[in-house]
Protein backbone atom coordinates (compact mmCIF):
# COMPACT_ATOMS: atom_id res chain seq x y z
CA UNK A 1 0.00 0.00 0.00
CA UNK A 2 1.19 3.80 -0.55
CA UNK A 3 5.09 4.04 -0.98
CA UNK A 4 6.07 -0.16 -0.48
CA UNK A 5 7.71 -2.95 -2.04
CA UNK A 6 10.72 -4.04 0.32
CA UNK A 7 12.58 -7.09 -0.61
CA UNK A 8 10.44 -8.26 -3.36
CA UNK A 9 13.52 -9.88 -5.58
CA UNK A 10 13.64 -12.08 -2.08
CA UNK A 11 9.81 -13.35 -2.78
CA UNK A 12 11.21 -14.37 -6.05
CA UNK A 13 14.17 -16.24 -4.97
CA UNK A 14 11.49 -18.41 -2.75
CA UNK A 15 9.57 -19.60 -5.91
CA UNK A 16 12.86 -19.92 -7.55
CA UNK A 17 14.53 -22.69 -5.21
CA UNK A 18 11.30 -23.76 -2.77
CA UNK A 19 8.96 -26.85 -4.07
CA UNK A 20 6.40 -25.61 -1.74
CA UNK A 21 6.12 -22.33 -3.52
CA UNK A 22 4.99 -22.39 -7.47
CA UNK A 23 4.93 -17.96 -7.75
CA UNK A 24 2.85 -15.17 -6.87
CA UNK A 25 0.07 -12.67 -7.61
CA UNK A 26 -0.17 -8.71 -7.66
CA UNK A 27 -3.09 -8.89 -5.37
CA UNK A 28 -4.14 -5.26 -7.15
CA UNK A 29 -2.72 -3.44 -10.35
CA UNK A 30 -4.81 -0.44 -9.83
CA UNK A 31 -5.27 1.83 -7.03
CA UNK A 32 -8.95 1.65 -6.23
CA UNK A 33 -10.11 5.11 -6.31
CA UNK A 34 -12.59 6.81 -7.82
CA UNK A 35 -12.73 10.40 -10.01
CA UNK A 36 -14.17 13.31 -8.46
CA UNK A 37 -14.85 16.76 -8.98
CA UNK A 38 -12.69 18.65 -6.62
CA UNK A 39 -10.61 16.19 -5.09
CA UNK A 40 -9.18 14.47 -8.33
CA UNK A 41 -9.61 10.56 -7.03
CA UNK A 42 -11.40 9.96 -3.80
CA UNK A 43 -11.36 7.64 -1.56
CA UNK A 44 -12.36 6.54 2.21
CA UNK A 45 -15.03 8.51 2.93
CA UNK A 46 -14.70 10.96 -0.21
CA UNK A 47 -18.29 9.98 -1.31
CA UNK A 48 -20.07 9.45 1.94
CA UNK A 49 -19.92 7.51 4.92
CA UNK A 50 -19.74 4.19 4.18
CA UNK A 51 -16.69 4.07 2.47
CA UNK A 52 -13.91 1.72 3.52
CA UNK A 53 -11.44 3.51 5.77
CA UNK A 54 -8.45 5.72 4.41
CA UNK A 55 -6.37 4.32 1.95
CA UNK A 56 -7.43 0.72 2.41
CA UNK A 57 -8.42 -0.33 -1.27
CA UNK A 58 -5.73 2.27 -2.75
CA UNK A 59 -3.37 -0.43 -2.80
CA UNK A 60 -1.81 -0.76 -5.88
CA UNK A 61 1.42 -0.58 -8.00
CA UNK A 62 -0.56 1.52 -10.43
CA UNK A 63 -2.20 4.97 -10.54
CA UNK A 64 -5.87 4.32 -11.34
CA UNK A 65 -5.51 5.78 -14.64
CA UNK A 66 -2.45 2.95 -15.04
CA UNK A 67 0.37 5.21 -14.79
CA UNK A 68 2.89 2.97 -12.65
CA UNK A 69 4.36 3.56 -9.07
CA UNK A 70 7.98 3.44 -8.73
CA UNK A 71 7.32 -0.51 -6.96
CA UNK A 72 6.36 -1.11 -10.36
CA UNK A 73 9.70 -0.94 -11.69
CA UNK A 74 10.99 -3.27 -8.06
CA UNK A 75 8.38 -6.20 -9.48
CA UNK A 76 9.44 -6.16 -12.58
CA UNK A 77 13.35 -6.23 -10.93
CA UNK A 78 12.27 -9.23 -8.88
CA UNK A 79 10.67 -11.51 -11.59
CA UNK A 80 12.78 -10.46 -14.74
CA UNK A 81 13.89 -13.98 -16.48
CA UNK A 82 17.59 -13.70 -15.37
CA UNK A 83 19.62 -14.08 -12.54
CA UNK A 84 23.29 -13.23 -12.47
CA UNK A 85 26.33 -13.87 -10.41
CA UNK A 86 29.72 -11.83 -10.64
CA UNK A 87 32.34 -14.63 -10.49
CA UNK A 88 35.49 -11.46 -10.15
CA UNK A 89 37.21 -9.76 -12.41
CA UNK A 90 34.15 -9.08 -14.48
CA UNK A 91 33.66 -12.99 -15.35
CA UNK A 92 29.77 -13.83 -15.10
CA UNK A 93 27.63 -16.49 -14.58
CA UNK A 94 24.02 -16.15 -15.85
CA UNK A 95 20.85 -18.54 -15.34
CA UNK A 96 17.92 -18.57 -17.75
CA UNK A 97 15.10 -18.72 -15.66
CA UNK A 98 12.44 -19.14 -18.44
CA UNK A 99 10.70 -22.42 -18.74
CA UNK A 100 10.84 -22.14 -23.05
CA UNK A 101 12.70 -19.30 -24.06
CA UNK A 102 16.47 -19.64 -24.41
CA UNK A 103 18.54 -16.18 -23.80
CA UNK A 104 19.47 -15.86 -27.92
CA UNK A 105 15.89 -13.97 -28.02
CA UNK A 106 17.50 -11.49 -26.43
CA UNK A 107 19.44 -8.61 -27.25
CA UNK A 108 22.42 -8.95 -24.64
CA UNK A 109 24.31 -5.69 -24.23
CA UNK A 110 26.95 -4.23 -21.79
CA UNK A 111 29.26 -1.36 -20.61
CA UNK A 112 31.93 -0.45 -17.90
CA UNK A 113 31.72 2.84 -16.63
CA UNK A 114 33.01 5.28 -14.05
CA UNK A 115 30.94 7.23 -12.21
CA UNK A 116 28.33 7.38 -15.37
CA UNK A 117 30.98 7.67 -17.79
CA UNK A 118 30.96 4.51 -20.31
CA UNK A 119 34.68 3.24 -20.58
CA UNK A 120 34.07 0.41 -22.76
CA UNK A 121 30.54 -1.15 -24.22
CA UNK A 122 28.87 -3.95 -26.52
CA UNK A 123 26.35 -6.56 -27.72
CA UNK A 124 26.52 -9.85 -28.26
CA UNK A 125 24.20 -12.82 -28.47
CA UNK A 126 24.10 -15.31 -25.83
CA UNK A 127 22.48 -19.03 -26.10
CA UNK A 128 21.53 -20.93 -23.52
CA UNK A 129 18.90 -23.34 -22.80
CA UNK A 130 15.65 -22.72 -20.71
CA UNK A 131 16.58 -23.08 -16.69
CA UNK A 132 20.61 -23.57 -17.35
CA UNK A 133 23.04 -21.56 -17.37
CA UNK A 134 25.77 -19.80 -19.02
CA UNK A 135 29.32 -18.15 -18.08
CA UNK A 136 30.81 -14.99 -19.53
CA UNK A 137 33.71 -12.71 -19.43
CA UNK A 138 33.35 -9.00 -19.98
CA UNK A 139 36.20 -7.41 -21.90
CA UNK A 140 37.33 -4.83 -19.03
CA UNK A 141 39.52 -2.35 -20.82
CA UNK A 142 43.13 -2.32 -19.80
CA UNK A 143 43.84 -0.44 -16.78
CA UNK A 144 39.95 0.33 -15.59
CA UNK A 145 40.51 -1.02 -12.52
CA UNK A 146 43.79 1.21 -11.35
CA UNK A 147 43.12 3.05 -8.34
CA UNK A 148 41.40 5.96 -9.69
CA UNK A 149 38.85 8.62 -7.93
CA UNK A 150 35.22 7.24 -8.62
CA UNK A 151 33.14 4.34 -8.71
CA UNK A 152 33.95 1.41 -11.57
CA UNK A 153 30.88 -0.29 -12.51
CA UNK A 154 30.13 -3.22 -15.21
CA UNK A 155 26.32 -3.18 -16.57
CA UNK A 156 24.36 -5.88 -18.51
CA UNK A 157 20.67 -5.66 -20.31
CA UNK A 158 19.26 -7.93 -22.53
CA UNK A 159 16.30 -6.82 -24.37
CA UNK A 160 14.16 -7.84 -26.72
CA UNK A 161 15.36 -8.84 -29.96
CA UNK A 162 11.95 -9.19 -32.01
CA UNK A 163 8.67 -7.45 -31.04
CA UNK A 164 6.15 -9.33 -28.98
CA UNK A 165 2.35 -9.26 -28.72
CA UNK A 166 2.97 -7.42 -25.18
CA UNK A 167 5.80 -5.28 -25.45
CA UNK A 168 8.05 -3.54 -28.49
CA UNK A 169 11.48 -4.71 -29.76
CA UNK A 170 14.16 -3.06 -27.93
CA UNK A 171 12.21 -3.40 -24.80
CA UNK A 172 14.59 -4.29 -21.80
CA UNK A 173 13.62 -7.26 -19.78
CA UNK A 174 16.21 -7.92 -17.23
CA UNK A 175 19.43 -5.50 -15.92
CA UNK A 176 22.02 -6.22 -13.32
CA UNK A 177 25.11 -4.15 -12.41
CA UNK A 178 27.88 -4.67 -10.11
CA UNK A 179 31.00 -2.00 -8.59
CA UNK A 180 34.45 -3.51 -9.68
CA UNK A 181 36.27 -0.62 -8.22
CA UNK A 182 35.10 2.33 -5.88
CA UNK A 183 37.57 4.46 -4.84
CA UNK A 184 35.27 8.31 -3.46
CA UNK A 185 37.26 11.25 -4.44
CA UNK A 186 39.14 13.23 -1.42
CA UNK A 187 38.29 15.75 0.64
CA UNK A 188 38.85 19.11 -0.69
CA UNK A 189 42.18 20.84 0.72
CA UNK A 190 40.90 24.31 3.07
CA UNK A 191 41.06 27.48 1.82
CA UNK A 192 42.46 29.06 4.42
CA UNK A 193 39.74 31.50 4.82
CA UNK A 194 38.49 32.74 7.98
CA UNK A 195 34.89 32.98 9.63
CA UNK A 196 33.80 36.88 10.21
CA UNK A 197 31.12 37.24 12.57
CA UNK A 198 28.00 39.64 11.39
CA UNK A 199 25.28 41.07 13.72
CA UNK A 200 23.76 37.17 14.67
CA UNK A 201 25.79 35.37 11.76
CA UNK A 202 29.11 34.19 10.66
CA UNK A 203 30.20 34.39 6.99
CA UNK A 204 32.56 33.08 4.83
CA UNK A 205 33.54 33.05 0.76
CA UNK A 206 35.09 30.36 -0.92
CA UNK A 207 34.83 29.50 -5.04
CA UNK A 208 33.53 32.91 -5.41
CA UNK A 209 30.54 31.93 -3.09
CA UNK A 210 29.10 33.61 -0.13
CA UNK A 211 28.24 31.40 2.87
CA UNK A 212 26.40 32.52 5.89
CA UNK A 213 25.47 30.43 9.23
CA UNK A 214 23.49 31.42 12.02
CA UNK A 215 24.39 32.13 15.76
CA UNK A 216 21.46 30.68 17.27
CA UNK A 217 20.86 27.86 15.07
CA UNK A 218 24.31 27.10 13.50
CA UNK A 219 21.77 26.94 10.12
CA UNK A 220 22.93 27.60 6.34
CA UNK A 221 20.84 30.14 6.24
CA UNK A 222 22.89 32.53 3.08
CA UNK A 223 23.92 30.91 0.00
CA UNK A 224 24.92 33.53 -2.66
CA UNK A 225 26.62 32.13 -6.40
CA UNK A 226 29.50 33.73 -7.88
CA UNK A 227 27.58 36.68 -8.83
CA UNK A 228 25.74 37.61 -5.68
CA UNK A 229 22.40 36.31 -6.03
CA UNK A 230 20.85 34.54 -3.71
CA UNK A 231 20.03 30.72 -3.92
CA UNK A 232 17.95 30.14 -0.73
CA UNK A 233 14.23 30.67 0.21
CA UNK A 234 14.67 29.25 3.45
CA UNK A 235 17.99 28.15 5.62
CA UNK A 236 19.55 24.38 5.20
CA UNK A 237 18.21 22.91 8.39
CA UNK A 238 18.21 19.55 10.40
CA UNK A 239 15.19 17.17 9.15
CA UNK A 240 14.26 14.69 10.86
CA UNK A 241 10.75 14.16 9.61
CA UNK A 242 9.02 11.45 7.08
CA UNK A 243 5.34 12.13 5.64
CA UNK A 244 4.39 8.56 6.52
CA UNK A 245 4.23 5.98 4.30
CA UNK A 246 0.77 3.42 4.60
CA UNK A 247 3.27 0.99 5.98
CA UNK A 248 4.64 3.39 8.84
CA UNK A 249 0.70 4.07 9.80
CA UNK A 250 -0.01 0.46 9.56
CA UNK A 251 -3.50 -0.84 9.41
CA UNK A 252 -5.27 1.50 12.43
CA UNK A 253 -3.00 4.18 11.67
CA UNK A 254 -5.22 4.30 7.89
CA UNK A 255 -7.85 3.51 10.02
CA UNK A 256 -7.63 5.85 12.82
CA UNK A 257 -6.98 8.85 10.65
CA UNK A 258 -3.46 9.27 11.93
CA UNK A 259 -1.36 10.35 9.52
CA UNK A 260 -1.93 13.76 9.83
CA UNK A 261 -0.41 13.62 13.35
CA UNK A 262 2.92 15.12 14.67
CA UNK A 263 5.97 13.21 17.25
CA UNK A 264 8.52 15.66 18.73
CA UNK A 265 10.80 14.61 15.37
CA UNK A 266 8.19 16.20 13.37
CA UNK A 267 7.77 19.33 15.54
CA UNK A 268 11.11 19.77 15.29
CA UNK A 269 11.33 19.42 11.83
CA UNK A 270 8.70 21.96 10.93
CA UNK A 271 9.82 24.39 13.47
CA UNK A 272 7.21 24.27 16.22
CA UNK A 273 9.64 22.84 18.71
CA UNK A 274 13.35 24.54 19.17
CA UNK A 275 16.66 23.22 18.40
CA UNK A 276 19.00 24.40 21.08
CA UNK A 277 22.43 24.88 19.54
CA UNK A 278 26.11 25.67 20.62
CA UNK A 279 27.84 27.11 17.56
CA UNK A 280 31.81 27.58 18.38
CA UNK A 281 34.45 29.01 15.65
CA UNK A 282 37.75 27.23 15.80
CA UNK A 283 40.40 28.22 12.81
CA UNK A 284 38.50 28.13 9.69
CA UNK A 285 35.91 25.40 11.20
CA UNK A 286 32.94 26.51 12.33
CA UNK A 287 30.97 23.83 14.70
CA UNK A 288 27.33 23.13 15.57
CA UNK A 289 26.31 20.93 18.32
CA UNK A 290 22.99 19.77 19.01
CA UNK A 291 21.49 17.74 22.14
CA UNK A 292 18.20 16.11 20.42
CA UNK A 293 15.44 13.14 21.90
CA UNK A 294 16.49 10.38 24.67
CA UNK A 295 19.93 11.60 24.42
CA UNK A 296 20.61 11.54 20.03
CA UNK A 297 23.60 13.94 19.46
CA UNK A 298 23.90 16.18 15.55
CA UNK A 299 26.93 17.54 14.80
CA UNK A 300 27.42 19.60 11.64
CA UNK A 301 30.78 20.83 10.61
CA UNK A 302 31.60 24.08 8.10
CA UNK A 303 34.64 24.50 6.11
CA UNK A 304 35.80 26.65 3.30
CA UNK A 305 37.47 24.44 0.36
CA UNK A 306 38.89 25.00 -2.67
CA UNK A 307 35.86 23.15 -4.28
CA UNK A 308 33.18 24.75 -2.22
CA UNK A 309 32.05 24.58 1.15
CA UNK A 310 32.62 21.22 3.04
CA UNK A 311 29.85 20.32 5.65
CA UNK A 312 30.44 17.23 7.21
CA UNK A 313 26.69 15.73 9.33
CA UNK A 314 26.74 13.27 11.87
CA UNK A 315 23.65 12.24 13.85
CA UNK A 316 23.77 9.28 16.93
CA UNK A 317 20.32 8.36 18.22
CA UNK A 318 19.18 7.55 21.09
CA UNK A 319 16.40 6.01 22.77
CA UNK A 320 13.59 7.37 20.40
CA UNK A 321 14.88 7.19 17.06
CA UNK A 322 13.30 9.60 13.81
CA UNK A 323 12.36 7.52 10.50
CA UNK A 324 14.75 10.33 8.51
CA UNK A 325 17.77 11.62 9.28
CA UNK A 326 18.90 14.81 7.02
CA UNK A 327 19.14 18.09 5.69
CA UNK A 328 16.05 20.19 4.01
CA UNK A 329 15.93 23.71 2.17
CA UNK A 330 13.89 25.50 0.14
CA UNK A 331 14.83 26.99 -2.94
CA UNK A 332 13.05 28.98 -5.73
CA UNK A 333 10.58 27.37 -7.94
CA UNK A 334 12.88 28.53 -11.14
CA UNK A 335 14.97 25.32 -9.25
CA UNK A 336 13.02 22.87 -11.69
CA UNK A 337 15.63 20.49 -13.22
CA UNK A 338 17.32 17.57 -11.26
CA UNK A 339 20.75 15.63 -11.85
CA UNK A 340 22.30 13.43 -10.17
CA UNK A 341 24.81 10.32 -10.12
CA UNK A 342 23.71 7.89 -8.00
CA UNK A 343 21.52 4.90 -8.05
CA UNK A 344 18.47 5.04 -10.48
CA UNK A 345 16.35 5.74 -12.76
CA UNK A 346 13.41 4.64 -10.34
CA UNK A 347 13.41 5.72 -6.87
CA UNK A 348 15.02 4.11 -4.21
CA UNK A 349 15.02 2.74 -0.61
CA UNK A 350 16.38 0.83 1.89
CA UNK A 351 15.20 -2.61 0.89
CA UNK A 352 14.05 -1.42 -2.30
CA UNK A 353 17.30 -0.86 -4.28
CA UNK A 354 16.98 -4.41 -6.24
CA UNK A 355 16.93 -3.09 -10.56
CA UNK A 356 18.55 0.35 -9.96
CA UNK A 357 21.66 0.84 -12.19
CA UNK A 358 24.26 3.54 -10.66
CA UNK A 359 24.71 6.22 -13.18
CA UNK A 360 23.83 9.89 -14.32
CA UNK A 361 20.50 10.33 -14.82
CA UNK A 362 18.28 13.66 -14.91
CA UNK A 363 14.14 14.74 -14.13
CA UNK A 364 12.39 17.63 -13.78
CA UNK A 365 11.35 18.64 -9.95
CA UNK A 366 8.04 18.07 -10.83
CA UNK A 367 7.84 14.75 -12.45
CA UNK A 368 6.65 12.95 -9.16
CA UNK A 369 5.13 9.34 -7.89
CA UNK A 370 2.61 10.92 -5.94
CA UNK A 371 0.44 8.37 -4.33
CA UNK A 372 -3.69 8.11 -3.33
CA UNK A 373 -2.53 9.96 0.04
CA UNK A 374 0.53 12.01 -0.69
CA UNK A 375 3.28 10.63 1.27
CA UNK A 376 6.98 9.91 1.22
CA UNK A 377 8.50 9.39 -2.42
CA UNK A 378 11.10 10.24 -4.64
CA UNK A 379 14.28 9.27 -3.16
CA UNK A 380 17.24 8.73 -4.65
CA UNK A 381 19.73 6.45 -2.68
CA UNK A 382 23.66 6.10 -3.35
CA UNK A 383 24.03 9.73 -4.57
CA UNK A 384 27.61 10.73 -5.34
CA UNK A 385 26.94 13.77 -6.73
CA UNK A 386 23.52 16.52 -7.25
CA UNK A 387 22.85 19.21 -9.44
CA UNK A 388 20.01 21.51 -9.28
CA UNK A 389 19.11 23.92 -11.98
CA UNK A 390 17.41 26.77 -12.04
CA UNK A 391 15.22 28.49 -15.39
CA UNK A 392 17.84 31.13 -15.18
CA UNK A 393 21.00 29.68 -15.57
CA UNK A 394 21.82 29.91 -11.54
CA UNK A 395 22.68 26.13 -10.39
CA UNK A 396 23.41 24.22 -6.80
CA UNK A 397 25.87 21.36 -6.76
CA UNK A 398 26.21 18.92 -3.98
CA UNK A 399 29.09 16.63 -4.11
CA UNK A 400 29.10 13.47 -1.64
CA UNK A 401 32.48 12.46 -0.44
CA UNK A 402 30.35 9.37 0.72
CA UNK A 403 27.01 8.32 -0.43
CA UNK A 404 24.15 10.18 0.59
CA UNK A 405 20.43 9.93 -0.60
CA UNK A 406 18.27 12.83 -1.94
CA UNK A 407 14.84 13.95 -3.30
CA UNK A 408 13.61 17.03 -5.07
CA UNK A 409 10.07 18.32 -4.61
CA UNK A 410 7.76 21.20 -5.93
CA UNK A 411 6.07 21.31 -2.85
CA UNK A 412 7.21 21.99 1.10
CA UNK A 413 7.70 18.92 3.39
CA UNK A 414 4.83 20.31 5.79
CA UNK A 415 2.61 20.82 2.55
CA UNK A 416 3.25 17.09 1.84
CA UNK A 417 2.44 15.85 5.71
CA UNK A 418 -0.78 17.93 5.64
CA UNK A 419 -2.13 17.21 2.08
CA UNK A 420 -4.58 13.72 2.24
CA UNK A 421 -4.94 14.35 -1.58
CA UNK A 422 -2.64 14.92 -4.91
CA UNK A 423 -5.24 17.96 -5.58
CA UNK A 424 -4.85 19.54 -2.43
CA UNK A 425 -0.67 19.90 -2.95
CA UNK A 426 0.22 23.63 -5.00
CA UNK A 427 -0.90 23.40 -8.38
CA UNK A 428 1.93 25.75 -8.81
CA UNK A 429 5.37 25.89 -7.21
CA UNK A 430 5.92 28.23 -4.92
CA UNK A 431 9.19 26.45 -4.08
CA UNK A 432 11.35 23.48 -4.81
CA UNK A 433 12.56 21.39 -1.57
CA UNK A 434 15.35 19.59 -1.76
CA UNK A 435 16.39 16.85 0.74
CA UNK A 436 19.57 15.75 1.59
CA UNK A 437 19.43 12.74 3.87
CA UNK A 438 22.35 10.57 5.65
CA UNK A 439 19.49 7.91 6.55
CA UNK A 440 16.15 7.03 6.77
CA UNK A 441 14.07 3.73 7.07
CA UNK A 442 13.11 1.36 4.39
CA UNK A 443 10.08 0.64 3.31
CA UNK A 444 7.18 -1.92 4.39
CA UNK A 445 3.47 -2.96 4.07
CA UNK A 446 0.73 -1.88 6.11
CA UNK A 447 0.15 -5.98 7.07
CA UNK A 448 3.78 -6.21 7.39
CA UNK A 449 5.96 -4.98 10.29
CA UNK A 450 9.08 -3.46 8.44
CA UNK A 451 11.97 -5.46 9.50
CA UNK A 452 14.74 -4.40 11.90
CA UNK A 453 17.40 -4.72 9.14
CA UNK A 454 16.11 -1.45 7.34
CA UNK A 455 15.47 0.81 10.57
CA UNK A 456 17.73 3.07 11.63
CA UNK A 457 19.27 2.07 15.28
CA UNK A 458 20.22 3.47 18.06
CA UNK A 459 23.87 4.49 18.47
CA UNK A 460 24.80 4.27 15.35
CA UNK A 461 26.07 7.19 13.59
CA UNK A 462 24.55 8.32 10.54
CA UNK A 463 26.71 10.53 8.80
CA UNK A 464 27.30 12.61 5.50
CA UNK A 465 30.08 14.56 3.89
CA UNK A 466 28.99 17.11 1.11
CA UNK A 467 30.62 19.68 -0.77
CA UNK A 468 28.13 22.55 -1.50
CA UNK A 469 28.89 25.07 -4.10
CA UNK A 470 27.09 27.50 -6.89
CA UNK A 471 27.24 28.10 -10.11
Amino acid sequence: MGNSGCDLEKHADVFEHSHRWCGGFVWDYKDKALAHPILGYGYGGDFGPGDQPGTMCCNGIANPDGVPHEQMSALKAAFQPLKAEHLGSGRLRLQNRNSFLDLNAYIFSWKVTRDGETLASGEETLSCPPRETVEWSAPLPAGCEEKKPGKLCLSIAFSLRFATNWASAGHKVAVAQWTLADHPAQEPVSTGALWRKEANSWTVHAVGCRYTVSCETGDLTGFSAPDGTPLLDSPLRPNFWRVPTDADLGFLGIVMGKDQDLDEWGRISFGLDPLPALVTVEGDILTVENNLLGGATLIRRYRPTVAGLALEFCFTGGVQMPRRVGLQAEFPATFDKMEWLGLGPQDTYAGRTFGSIFGQYEKTVASQDEHMRPQEHGLKLGTRKLKLTGTDGHSLVVTGLNDFATAAWPYTLEQLHKARHVAELPHTAAHTTLLLDAAQNGLGDAFVKLTDTYKLKPGTPYCMHLVLTAR
